[in-house]
């Protein structure tokens, strides 16, 4: 959230030959989803809103997953498993 805009964007993704950008989970909005498809770049996401550094509460997994990430950076891999299944219908 502190960094420019230009850096929180995925603008320079391409410029780098990066493949992904890896946003903090309160980033990510339906724009910068759209942006990186336009972009050709897949979106993977990590953190939450409070003070844990990856994603594990499952409805905020699920949502995620939902809005299309394409992949979820966490540490119980149960509720990642558990979410993506809600989330895709498995």
């Amino acid at each position: 959230p502190g960094l420019p805009l230009l850096l929180r964007s995925g603008a320079l993704a391409a410029w780098l030959h990066a493949d992904a950008i890896h946003p903090h989970a309160s980033l990510v909005t339906p724009e910068l989803l759209r942006r990186a498809r336009a972009r050709g770049l897949a979106l993977n996401t990590w953190g939450t809103e409070s003070a844990s550094a990856t994603v594990n509460e499952p409805m905020r997994i699920t949502s995620l997953y939902r809005s299309g990430v394409n992949a979820i950076i966490g540490d119980d891999p149960e509720a990642l498993l558990r979410a993506a299944s809600r989330a895709w219908k498995l």
